[in-house]
């Protein structure tokens, strides 16, 4: 689960945070006093922050908590009223800004589209995104919604030949001889047993492998 750490002293933002992101499957936390040195031992005694929500008002501080080797990766956006926004400056620590906080609609996607940049190289060839499934070919992982999934290696290259051929459905002997190899001796159960350990672990939001009768298996696109 990701962890977002939010600092506001505006209680309209604080309400719309816990109205909004209750709802949501991330761990995130309203700061609403800073005080530089217990803000910065406070921070640095959490495991992991995935996401910095910070106030324009707060911004006076915003460099003195940057500079902790804990979050000096971790992205920002950064929350600002519209009559405040001739006073902004281009700072690299920011990653996007959300101006008023009016929509939502609008938070939950700007922090999933953090997130997703994050992780993924978008011009990288090694990349698949389908919904909320993304597989990194380099590094051997795969996520569900921005969590990394613990897939063994065969579910790894079964999964990752369904993705590669999104719609196309596959024989129990075409993924035998594909996944396997055609000198493997065991029998169509083990597809079987495969697909259903990989369906326990990453359809959660959505459902991504669907049995075609009498045939085999294939892998669609939830959200188109």
């Amino acid at each position: 689960m990701k962890k977002i750490i939010i600092f506001t002293k505006n209680s309209h933002y604080s309400d719309v945070f816990n109205k909004t992101l209750s709802n949501e499957l991330y761990d995130f936390e309203i700061i609403n006093v800073f005080n530089k040195s217990i803000t910065l031992q406070y921070l640095a005694s959490i495991q992991k922050i995935d996401l910095i929500i910070f106030d324009f008002e707060l911004t006076n501080n915003l460099e003195k908590i940057t500079t902790s080797d804990k979050i000096i990766n971790t992205p920002f956006i950064l929350l600002i009223d519209k009559k405040d926004l001739s006073k902004l400056t281009l700072n690299k620590k920011i990653t996007d800004i959300i101006i008023n906080l009016s929509y939502p609609e609008e938070l939950i996607y700007r922090i999933n589209n953090v997130f997703i940049n994050k992780q993924v190289d978008n011009n990288s060839k090694n990349i698949i995104i389908i919904a909320d499934l993304i597989i990194n070919l380099d590094k051997y992982t795969i996520s569900i919604a921005n969590d990394i999934v613990d897939l063994t290696f065969k579910e790894f290259e079964l999964l990752t030949y369904l993705s590669k051929n999104v719609d196309k459905p596959f024989s129990r002997d075409s993924l035998l001889n594909q996944v396997w190899g055609y000198d493997y001796i065991g029998g169509y159960r083990t597809v079987d047993v495969h697909i259903r350990r990989i369906r326990a672990k990453i359809e959660q939001n959505y459902q991504y492998i669907h049995t075609i009768r009498n045939i085999g298996y294939k892998i669609t696109n939830p959200s188109k």
